[in-house]
């Protein structure tokens, strides 16, 4: 009986370091479960901080492009994003980079465009060259040869679409 108590009592001290120590884990896991919480949060907060700043620094920049009216076309802008492919930064970025080569896109210009870089290509440097193309012809007032080469590198078949169209003659195209 005494080495039966005490085998007990060795038993005993074993659940009991072995409870202590499984205690000891859970309490580190939920100390480190919390801690990776609230590091999380803080994450998304500084992350909801910089999203909320970025959109007034757009919205900033389209009101002096607009003359006044950024909060409207940066809502313009987003519920266009939304329907597409692109976030509201890229369509904010495409629609400034229209306006800086003179043109004054509408929100179906930019669908337009949207389409047309999409078909061929559909990335960011598309998008840029078929802009370039389309700010030479804005500030030479007209179609040269450079800008018809430009858009066909691109994979656009402007000719073809200019010669369909009747808008252009073989022979109108300045070389």
């Amino acid at each position: 009986t005494q080495a039966r108590m005490q085998k007990d009592l060795v038993r005993t001290n074993k659940f009991v370091k072995d409870l202590s120590i499984r205690f000891n884990q859970a309490y580190r896991t939920l100390f480190n479960i919390k801690t990776i919480a609230v590091v999380a949060l803080g994450g998304m907060l500084k992350s909801l901080s910089d999203v909320t700043a970025e959109a007034e620094r757009m919205k900033a920049s389209l009101n002096v492009m607009t003359g006044g009216r950024g909060e409207e076309t940066f809502t313009a802008l987003s519920s266009f994003a939304a329907r597409t492919n692109v976030t509201t930064a890229e369509a904010v970025k495409q629609y400034t980079q229209l306006r800086a080569v003179g043109l004054q896109p509408t929100i179906e210009d930019m669908e337009t465009l949207l389409d047309l870089t999409n078909a061929f290509g559909g990335s960011q440097a598309v998008f840029q060259r078929i802009t370039k193309a389309l700010g030479d012809i804005q500030a030479k007032g007209k179609l040269m040869g450079e800008e018809v080469r430009q858009l066909t590198n691109i994979g656009v078949p402007i000719r073809a679409i200019l010669l369909e169209s009747g808008l252009l003659a073989e022979n109108m195209i300045d070389q």
